[in-house]
């Protein structure tokens, strides 16, 4: 579980995070809404401790602070919507990745990283791609899937898909729902959706948590982000 206490945030003198306390439990997929500057982004990289922050984050019942920065970060994996990947190929991308000191105790399971590749329609030859030719949205699952199966207890996406047509978008979405199970996921996300299908909708505004949904309809979302709280 992540645990925020009064979590407040401050960049270059202006107030981006008020006051916020919520618990991210495992088990859970869910969306971050809300329009552009609301805080959302911030909030994933103060789970990482990327960014200062006022108040306290807990992971596993211990502040986020007195965690190594690269044990915080390989058991809380964050991605930015624009992921770099590492090596000429995918396949030296994983092996890069996998040969971290922090990672040496963990095992990379081709097959299980095989099967997820199928989802999206790709089989082995994927990891013979160079990273530098592939597109964003390829380079998005790519760094998804290395994420996924360096097997984390929290996955943060930040604005997911941004770079896939609605066909992966849905595959993408049905990975997620598929690991839930194993890796509680956590998205910013503009994407209805994603939004509509995710466990738990977080409406953002101004800094604040404003509200949660358990269930919302299309309408619903399209209102808040077009609209009603903007």
């Amino acid at each position: 579980m992540i645990e925020l206490v009064d979590v407040s945030c401050s960049l270059s003198k202006k107030t981006i995070l008020k006051g916020i306390s919520y618990q991210f439990k495992q088990k859970q997929f869910y969306s971050i809404f809300g329009k552009s500057g609301s805080g959302k982004s911030t909030l994933l990289k103060c789970l990482v401790n990327l960014i200062p922050f006022e108040g306290e984050i807990k992971f596993h019942n211990k502040d986020i602070t007195d965690y190594q920065p690269a044990a915080l970060r390989t058991s809380i994996i964050y991605l930015h919507q624009e992921p770099v990947l590492l090596g000429d190929t995918v396949d030296d991308d994983l092996k890069i990745v996998f040969n971290l000191k922090i990672n040496k105790e963990k095992n990379f399971d081709k097959n299980l990283y095989l099967n997820y590749l199928k989802i999206f329609g790709y089989d082995e030859q994927f990891l013979e791609k160079k990273t530098d030719e592939l597109s964003g949205g390829q380079k998005q699952i790519a760094a998804i899937l290395r994420s996924i199966v360096l097997q984390p207890d929290f996955l943060l996406l930040d604005e997911p898909t941004s770079a896939l047509d609605i066909n992966t978008e849905n595959q993408l979405i049905s990975l997620l729902k598929q690991i839930k199970d194993n890796i509680g996921v956590i998205t910013v996300s503009h994407s209805v959706n994603l939004i509509r299908q995710s466990d738990v909708k977080i409406l953002f505004k101004d800094g604040k948590l404003y509200k949660t949904f358990n269930e919302i309809d299309e309408t619903e979302i399209k209102q808040v982000l077009d609209e009603r709280y903007n």
